[in-house]
């Protein structure tokens, strides 16, 4: 009996790191194929909003107890920390960093964690073995950040925004995740998080409005994608084919960041064709360190 008991433990423990490492890790390629197509705030806000209230109403379907008025602050705090703070500047920063970097960058969250709880009086210390496996962990991403970092003589300190941005989303992350342990207790787990969501995904998606996200997502000619990953602007219905790069096409106000306009062969067949060499949405398809574009 204890034989099964420990190979059915083993095989749970298996299956769990497998499911985080596939749905974890497939999140953030999925966030890379989203920019392509919604802004960074508006993507992330639908997206808890959805999640939030699919999983708040199933958790009502089946009885599950509110939490108390007393906890509606913490959770709230939570919910910005983790999902406005933590998950909009990782959309944000995938404008520009490949997923799979981003993926590795996100993986240092403990570091963060770790630094917090060494700064608290009551916080937790790590063993040695812990210590040595975040040391482990952090050479591995300079690793990979390797070629870009040596090559800063061609890279200003503006080139490294999206890898800044998801440093500060493990800040983020890191704090919520401690806040949320010290402050929100006495509740269903699930029913904590739906809430964390609803609150987050509203206000992700009144700050996607009000910086002008909307007219963008509504008048952006979907891309035609190719089996190759790549993707070619739709027609600009609005421009007649002679008439070069159409501008009717373009976003009013987002993004803020200066942007470009050149012609090309497919602008003269009436396609929009623009340079973000300063970053915005959507994404320049090749990477900002010149690999893979996912």
């Amino acid at each position: 009996m204890q034989d099964a008991a420990e190979s059915r433990r083993t095989f749970l423990v298996a299956l769990n790191f497998a499911s985080v490492y596939t749905l974890w890790g497939s999140t953030y390629l999925a966030i890379r194929f989203g920019v392509q197509d919604l802004p960074p705030a508006l993507l992330a806000g639908t997206r808890f909003l959805i999640a939030g209230a699919l999983l708040f109403s199933w958790l009502l379907v089946r009885r599950v107890p509110l939490p108390p008025r007393s906890l509606l602050l913490p959770i709230a705090i939570t919910g910005m920390l983790l999902l406005f703070g933590g998950n909009y500047l990782v959309t944000w920063a995938e404008l520009t960093v490949p997923s799979g970097l981003a993926a590795v960058i996100v993986a240092n969250l403990p570091f963060f964690v770790a630094a917090i709880e060494a700064g608290r009086k009551d916080g937790e210390r790590l063993s040695g073995t812990g210590v040595l496996g975040l040391v482990i962990g952090f050479a591995g991403m300079l690793v990979l950040m390797w070629p870009k970092l040596a090559s800063t003589g061609h890279h200003g300190l503006g080139d490294f925004r999206g890898e800044f941005a998801l440093l500060a989303a493990n800040l983020c992350w890191a704090y919520g995740s401690v806040y949320a342990r010290r402050h929100i207790r006495g509740i269903a787990p699930l029913m904590g998080v739906a809430l964390e969501m609803l609150i987050a995904g509203a206000a992700l998606t009144l700050a996607g409005l009000l910086l002008g996200e909307a007219p963008i997502t509504i008048s952006r000619p979907a891309p035609r994608w190719r089996w190759d990953g790549s993707s070619s602007p739709a027609p600009c219905a609005a421009t007649p084919p002679t008439s070069g790069c159409c501008t009717t096409c373009r976003p009013p106000r987002y993004p803020r960041t200066p942007t470009s306009t050149r012609s090309s062969p497919s602008s003269s067949a009436g396609f929009c064709s623009t340079s973000r060499s300063t970053g915005g949405w959507p994404p320049a398809p090749e990477s900002s360190s010149g690999g893979s574009r996912w």
